[in-house]
């Protein structure tokens, strides 16, 4: 072998070895190249319980599912390697946190500042984005704890509101054990109650509403089938969507403050025999008291009667004046 072969032979050998060098600390990621570093003790832990997803600035991480759905106590933690945690997201295409339906008790850290469904959503409650089944239907969640240094969200009691206690967001189904009476007092620091609030809970009997509360929400009490009975207050506005459908009461008495009624509000109370109206209710959705009583009557001031008897969507049940 020449010289010159000699230094080509060498000059090629070290090529291959730097190569090689550099794609034992480089994997492909599609199509381009990411550092293959090595993971942390904390990282793997994590990833372990959590379906993990770092932003794509890698300033925070978001916890897209829970991994070990025989968990019954789940601690989100505030960071991971110093990256805070800040987003607690539900599964997209099918809208839910059914992995979360086992744990029975769930601590959100200090630096949650999205629970939902949406992944270029940043704010708390913008278009009902919890999903469908967060710690709701058949979620054995009966407590939920958020770290009080969170600046989004708030607990009491087990229960999640936002951060000043305006909104209830969750009242988990499984809060209490079954009783024959169980009555829930909304506190006079509530003004909404959130889409879905007590979704399908099927131990509510008894409801009172806080003395602030303006607005229910679509769907808030959906399913509670031994929900009975409802003190309303004076500043009720508007009822959603749903919202007592499949419940079981037999009369209602709307106070006078309430002024818009949605679709199926009252529906599929099948012993439902009366409900009164008052004459600031203004908006009417369909079908708000589908499937009730046979004996259902509506009742109104004698001044409002003209009103309600001539609203289309009304028109099939009886009427009468009450003063």
């Amino acid at each position: 072998m020449n010289k010159k072969s000699y230094i080509f032979t060498i000059f090629i050998f070290s090529v291959v070895i730097i190569v090689l060098s550099v794609l034992v600390g480089i994997k492909v990621v599609n199509g381009g190249f990411e550092q293959n570093e090595k993971k942390s003790d904390e990282y793997i832990y994590y990833s372990e319980m959590f379906g993990l997803k770092l932003s794509d600035d890698k300033t925070y991480y978001s916890i897209t599912k829970l991994k070990d759905t025989t968990l019954t106590s789940v601690e989100i933690p505030d960071t991971i390697d110093n990256i805070p945690v800040k987003k607690l997201m539900g599964n997209k295409d099918s809208n839910n946190f059914s992995s979360w339906n086992n744990c029975i008790t769930i601590r959100i850290g200090k630096n949650i500042e999205y629970i939902g469904t949406e992944e270029d959503n940043d704010g708390v409650l913008n278009g009902g984005t919890l999903g469908d089944n967060f710690l709701s239907s058949i979620s054995k969640t009966s407590t939920i704890i958020v770290d009080e240094e969170n600046l989004v969200y708030a607990s009491k009691d087990g229960v999640l509101y936002n951060k000043d206690f305006t909104v209830l967001i969750r009242y988990p189904n499984n809060k209490i054990d079954n009783t024959e009476s169980f009555n829930v007092v909304i506190p006079d620091t509530v003004t909404t109650i959130y889409n879905r609030a007590f979704y399908y809970n099927t131990k509510i009997t008894k409801l009172v509403l806080g003395s602030n509360v303006e607005h229910i929400g679509n769907l808030a009490f959906i399913g509670c089938e031994k929900l009975t009975t409802i003190t309303f207050n004076n500043k009720l506005k508007t009822i959603g969507q749903a919202a007592f459908k499949d419940c079981d009461f037999t009369s209602i008495k709307l106070p006078e403050s309430v002024e818009s009624l949605s679709d199926l509000c009252f529906a599929f109370n099948s012993n439902l025999d009366y409900c009164y109206i008052g004459k600031n209710c203004i908006e009417f959705g369909r079908n708000i008291f589908s499937e009730v009583s046979k004996v259902f009557v509506i009742a109104t001031s004698s001044d409002n009667l003209t009103n309600l008897e001539e609203l289309e969507v009304l028109k099939q049940y009886q009427k009468r004046a009450e003063d």
